[in-house]
């Protein structure tokens, strides 16, 4: 009984064993369905919050160019710098994206920093180096940066892409159309798009070659972006000015007015204003010139007037256009220029006064120097001493063979006058040519008035 009852639970010891361990292996198994479990759900998790981290990230880039886009938009070109580059740093991925290269070009070509426009164009040509567009674009930032050669290459290289691009485009149109009057549309607006293009390159060629000196190269290439494009108001301006340097002014004037035609700006203006000047058209040359201050003021635009009014007679008017031109420019020409028109109206210590304000700009002008000797000659309050320390201080300073010159006869008018209160005019006839036309009015204002 006791052996019986010893192998019942022996068998009872080795069921509960076997149960246990059926057990254990069930656990295990559960416990690997759930390990399995949590680590695909961690994967999902991760995937998951990958995707998120993207969107946001994305969202973030777009709002980023969203935003420099606007300020682009708006010419705020400046704020479009700091939103693009910011841009950039926070994605670096983005670097050489051709969209926001380009258009950061274009903010620091607006900017006038050229170098910086011509670095982020060129970062767009890695991205999209088939664009016309951004090579065109270079090749402007080039030309402003006086890299002529590099231009002409660029200009020249997008010319040759828009030459691939017409025929490839055509065929598109014509693959993706079957009616003959939209292929006909189409094909006319991808024309009359890569002609404005061309003439574009053309222009920045011609621009460049007369930069280089080449004129007869510039010539056929500023012909050919008006062919292109006759209705390219740049073009024909530039023609225009390109055909004043030549003196060739009639045909210069004709060019000009169909710019302002097209486009009626103070520049364009001031352009045709200049021509009429040069063949001594005054009356039409006023008429334009009231045009560009009305719109701006340009300076050039007051000096240009003040010397058709005084071609006119209109020394009074003129006097005033001078006075606005030397305040607008603010430098040694303009205080210059004006002097010499208070010469010619007598307002001898209003153009002395111009001219200490010249000297102020420019202390080392001994030409500036001579001229203030002579106004002191003329002033009504003759001060030998001051007159003569002036002598002085130019003798001390280089003068060119013209001012030398003058500064001899000054010096002899000073030293007459001190001795005897007259001048010797046959002694200063003598020593200058330009004097004997006015030897029959011998007076010293005369003679000086003549000389200034």
């Amino acid at each position: 009984l006791a052996l019986d009852n010893a192998k019942t639970q022996e068998k009872a010891l080795e069921d509960l064993v076997a149960k246990a361990k059926e057990t254990k292996e069930g656990l295990a198994g559960q416990s690997d369905s759930a390990k399995k479990y949590i680590a695909e759900q961690k994967t999902q998790i991760e995937k998951l919050t990958q995707g998120f981290n993207e969107i946001t990230q994305r969202y973030l880039m777009l709002q980023l160019a969203n935003q420099a886009e606007n300020e682009l938009t708006n010419n705020l070109y400046e704020n479009a710098i700091i939103e693009y580059e910011n841009l950039l740093k926070l994605f670096p991925d983005k670097k050489k994206n051709d969209i926001y290269c380009a258009n950061l070009g274009f903010a620091y070509f607006k900017c006038k920093n050229y170098e910086k426009s011509i670095k982020y164009y060129a970062d767009a040509l890695e991205a999209s180096p088939n664009s016309a567009v951004i090579y065109l674009s270079k090749a402007c930032a080039e030309f402003e940066f006086s890299q002529y050669e590099n231009a002409l290459r660029s200009a020249s290289k997008a010319l040759d892409i828009l030459e691939k691009n017409i025929a490839a485009k055509a065929n598109k149109s014509i693959k993706e159309t079957s009616a003959p009057s939209i292929i006909s549309d189409r094909i006319g607006r991808i024309h009359l798009l890569l002609e404005v293009t061309k003439s574009n390159c053309y222009l920045i060629m011609a621009a460049a070659l007369e930069k280089k000196g080449n004129n007869e190269l510039a010539q056929e290439n500023f012909i050919a972006a008006i062919e292109h494009q006759a209705t390219n108001h740049q073009a024909l301006y530039l023609y225009g000015c390109f055909l004043s340097n030549q003196k060739l002014y009639s045909k210069a004037e004709k060019y000009l007015r169909q710019a302002v035609a097209l486009e009626l700006n103070p520049d364009m203006l001031l352009g045709l204003a200049e021509v009429e000047v040069a063949q001594h058209k005054y009356v039409e040359a006023l008429l334009t010139l009231d045009k560009i201050i009305a719109m701006s003021q340009l300076p050039r635009a007051f000096e240009l007037r003040a010397h058709v009014k005084s071609n006119l007679q209109d020394f009074q008017g003129a006097y005033e256009d001078v006075v606005t031109f030397s305040e607008l420019r603010n430098d040694v020409n303009s205080f210059r220029t004006k002097a010499r028109i208070e010469v010619g109206l007598k307002k001898y210590s209003e153009a002395l006064g111009s001219i200490n304000r010249a000297i102020k700009l420019d202390n080392q002008s001994s030409e500036l120097q001579v001229y203030k000797i002579a106004l002191l000659l003329l002033d009504e309050k003759y001060d030998f001493e001051l007159i003569e320390s002036n002598i002085l201080k130019v003798n001390k300073m280089e003068k060119t063979p013209t001012t030398e010159h003058y500064l001899k006869i000054f010096t002899e008018m000073n030293n007459q006058l001190k001795r005897k209160n007259a001048i010797d005019w046959e002694c200063i006839f003598d020593m200058n040519d330009a004097t004997k036309e006015v030897k029959n009015n011998m007076d010293i204002s005369t003679c000086l008035i003549h000389i200034l």
